[in-house]
């Protein structure tokens, strides 16, 4: 692969960052949803309304992805999480509608979603450290 076709650090970077925040944002919506179920039921309404600031970060890795030439595993893997996002919010929306069982895969797809974000973000951070050493020996 020539100079041009290989990613920068910088995007990889970012693409790491996006990832990790990614991550943590469904760490914080779990624990919501564990004090709305045992402490307080009005946190309901924080869990509702917090994946507005985070739950397009997969969709925009994607899109970085595709732009900066990132490798293939990380535009699929984005795309995943894109699509169980979705899903995410079709069964928050429709549980009422559905029966329990098809509702509980809520929270076992946000566990589907914090692993890829993590192995995702730790790989783009090991991808952009290669990438940094290879730009300093280069130069």
């Amino acid at each position: 692969m020539n100079e041009r076709n290989k990613p920068s650090a910088a995007a990889l970077h970012v693409f790491k960052w996006m990832g990790w925040i990614f991550a943590a944002g469904i760490v914080v919506q779990v624990f919501l949803a564990g004090l709305a179920l045992f402490d307080d039921p009005e946190t309901w309404k924080a869990h509702a309304s917090l994946p507005r600031f985070f739950a397009f970060l997969p969709l925009l890795m994607f899109i970085l992805a595709f732009a900066a030439r990132l490798p293939a595993e990380f535009r699929g893997k984005s795309l995943r999480m894109f699509i169980m996002v979705i899903l995410m919010f079709l069964t928050a929306i429709v549980s009422p509608n559905i029966s329990g069982k098809l509702a509980a895969l809520h929270p076992i797809i946000s566990l589907e979603m914090f692993r890829i974000a993590v192995l995702t973000a730790h790989k783009a951070s090991t991808q952009a450290k290669l990438r940094q050493a290879e730009i300093s020996s280069a130069a």
